[in-house]
């Protein structure tokens, strides 16, 4: 895997490393362990990602949000 493939994949990884036994994130992160620019690029990529879900976990869903959706999708 290049450089390039495994920072495409990288960047739908999830912060909380659940993805980390998946086959195509194991195969991204063992490319980006072997690359000190595409490891420091993760590790910002993680950072922000905890930053962002910060922040959205602070806004609260508008009243009724979830009754509204579950309607439209039936």
């Amino acid at each position: 895997m290049d450089k390039k493939e495994a920072r495409l994949i990288l960047q739908t990884y999830r912060p909380d490393e659940s993805d980390r036994t998946d086959p195509y994130f194991a195969d991204a992160l063992a490319t980006a362990a072997g690359d000190a620019e595409l490891a420091r690029w993760l590790e910002e990529e993680k950072a922000f990602d905890l930053a962002i879900a910060a922040q959205l976990a602070e806004v609260a869903a508008p009243f009724g949000l979830k009754t509204r959706l579950l309607a439209q999708a039936s």
